[in-house]
């Protein structure tokens, strides 16, 4: 009998990976979690060489906006600090 195969016999060994994929609707899904998941990779790699550079180098030198900032706070004893 001659006619159309049924779809699991009409897939080849060339194409068998395919078919283990999700459907194309579901692909966009899977693409945000690989892209959310290198993202969260990259900030801890680059939180981990930040540290290294403070542990190496120590500290940022103070400024000239940072002594303002806390004199301004020291003429407000009442307020509390705003931290960022």
């Amino acid at each position: 009998m001659r006619g159309p195969r049924p779809a699991c016999q009409r897939l080849q060994a060339r194409d068998w990976h395919w078919a283990a994929l999700p459907a194309p609707r579901d692909r966009p899904m899977l693409a945000w979690i690989f892209w959310r998941l290198l993202d969260a990779i990259d900030y801890r790699v680059m939180r981990a060489r930040l540290w290294i550079v403070d542990a190496l180098h120590g500290p940022e030198p103070e400024t000239e906006t940072d002594r303002q900032r806390k004199a301004s706070i020291e003429r407000w004893p009442g307020i509390p600090p705003v931290h960022h």
